[in-house]
């Protein structure tokens, strides 16, 4: 067997790995942005954006097996750090804008003990 094809070294096994390890980190940025557009400190397009880049993210994922997907591969390489810079600095701009209502806590005193 051809050490580039087949189940070798850089063959189908570690293309499928590949992609294994890079569906987790897109179900990440799906989850993200689905809280982000729940948010209320958030602009909504944030939690848009990465749903989207979390679909792109799973299509490209799938690089490693069948070349048919090559060009979205190439357009989330070129994403991926400023979707992290956005989301990071998102997070830590949007969230000194509004306060959180302090929540009571279920433990005090005067709440029933489930």
């Amino acid at each position: 067997m051809a050490s580039g094809s087949g189940w070798g070294a850089g063959g189908r096994c570690q293309g499928i790995t590949k992609t294994l390890i890079d569906t987790p980190a897109a179900s990440f940025f799906f989850l993200a942005g689905l809280s982000l557009r729940h948010e209320l400190r958030f602009p909504r397009w944030l939690g848009w954006s990465g749903i989207v880049f979390s679909v792109l993210f799973v299509v490209g994922a799938f690089r490693n097996i069948t070349h048919l997907v090559q060009i979205v591969a190439d357009i989330n390489n070129a994403l991926l750090p400023l979707w992290m810079m956005v989301l990071g600095a998102a997070l830590i701009g949007y969230s000194r804008l509004a306060p959180v209502p302090k929540l009571k806590s279920r433990f005090q005193a005067d709440s029933p003990i489930y």
